[in-house]
């Protein structure tokens, strides 16, 4: 099964997650897509997510038809992480109110403490 990623193409500390990423993914399990793709958008539309000016502070991770967001979907990746880096798995036991609050919070200063890019990362290597 291949898991799609959808990641802010602006975002310093997203664009260095998914760089990270490519580099862990030896099994290529992952397919990422910005959140600006029109092909993004066009995920988000389909499980009704409203592309406003809030949309980029999310990450997705849409696994067969089920879509993930915020802290979900980053321990549902995390579960797919070779297996040195799934300890990590052991702050899912938090509730999900307190991880997307500590979530939405790193989201929020993400390009005051990150910065941002110029121009949206379109193309990612994938491969």
């Amino acid at each position: 099964m291949q898991y799609i990623i959808l990641f802010d193409g602006y975002c310093n500390l997203c664009n260095g997650i998914v760089d990270w990423l490519l580099r862990k993914d030896r099994h290529k399990k992952f397919l990422f897509i910005p959140l600006q793709h029109p092909e993004g958008v066009n995920i988000l539309k389909e499980h009704s997510i409203i592309h406003d000016e809030n949309f980029s502070k999310t990450i997705y991770l849409l696994k067969g038809k089920k879509l993930y967001a915020r802290s979900e979907a980053v321990f549902q990746i995390i579960q797919q992480l070779p297996v040195s880096y799934r300890w990590l798995s052991v702050f899912s036991i938090l509730p999900k109110k307190w991880s997307d609050k500590l979530y939405n919070y790193v989201a929020k200063k993400r390009y005051k403490w990150f910065g941002k890019r110029e121009t949206c990362r379109i193309d990612v290597d994938n491969k």
